[in-house]
């Protein structure tokens, strides 16, 4: 649910400045970072750091290392979203290696596979958590996939839709 709002957040919602400030305070991790942020944004980043509070707390007995690898994760994350938005602000236009390699990380899998491994608390070891955060192969490939699949998704509702817009006068 977070990946989602931080992702249409950066995507629709936040102009490219709010952008910037939110990547700011998520790579602070601090709540005195709130005061940077419109108030919009504000509210997510407060239920973002409780939320991970809450998640070290009752996911975590023991060792609290295994929230430091999922918050890790979600800095990348919004750092990936926030290059993408750059380029949109920029009009740049990427090569399709350079679109690929970054919206490998930006769809997500990976912050997604290191939360659900903190999940599963002390079954997961450290060196697995380490493998994980160093972005392996099958990671990037997954993503790379991932990341395809959502692209011909969404072109094929693009295309359902315009292949009856002459039908209806308000699509």
């Amino acid at each position: 649910m977070l990946i989602s709002l931080m992702d249409d957040t950066y995507d629709s919602h936040a102009t490219i400045e709010e952008c910037r400030l939110l990547n700011a305070a998520i790579q602070r991790w601090d709540e005195s970072a709130t005061s940077l942020l419109p108030n919009y944004l504000q509210r997510f980043y407060i239920e973002l750091l409780r939320i991970f509070k809450n998640y070290k707390r009752e996911v975590v007995i023991r060792d609290t290392y295994h929230v430091a690898y999922a918050q890790k994760a979600f800095q990348d994350l919004s750092a990936y979203y926030l290059r993408e938005a750059e380029w949109l602000h920029e009009n740049h236009k990427p090569s399709f290696k350079d679109h690929m390699s970054l919206s490998a990380m930006s769809i997500g899998s990976l912050a997604l596979c290191i939360g659900l491994m903190v999940g599963m608390g002390d079954l997961v070891t450290r060196e697995s958590f380490e493998w994980a955060a160093g972005y392996p192969n099958v990671a990037i490939s997954c993503g790379k996939i991932a990341r395809l699949m959502d692209d011909i998704a969404a072109f094929k509702v693009y295309s359902f839709i315009f292949l009856f817009r002459p039908n209806y006068k308000y699509i």
